[in-house]
């Protein structure tokens, strides 16, 4: 769990401070913070979600390629040969 103090925690604490002497000010600096803090919540909401989302298109696209491959062998006849080249041949019969 992180614990971060940014500009709402700020703003809502001298909110207190402020309501004593001017109602107005603490008021308007408590909406400020909540507003604040609620766009935050929203705009990292968002960025989570996005994140989850391309993570997910990622796996499918991964499992669609691991499937696609598994589908291209034939079953049963897959006999794995090695073909060796050498660079120096020429393409006469030996």
């Amino acid at each position: 769990m992180n614990i971060t103090i940014g500009f709402p925690e700020v703003a809502l604490i001298t909110s207190v401070f402020f309501y004593q002497q001017s109602w107005w000010a603490g008021v308007i600096l408590a909406s400020i913070a909540v507003i604040g803090r609620a766009v935050d919540y929203s705009v990292k909401h968002s960025e989570e979600s996005e994140r989850k989302k391309q993570l997910k298109e990622a796996s499918d696209a991964l499992k669609q390629s691991i499937e696609s491959l598994s589908k291209t062998q034939n079953k049963g006849n897959f006999k794995p040969t090695l073909v060796f080249t050498d660079p120096k041949y020429d393409g006469t019969p030996q």
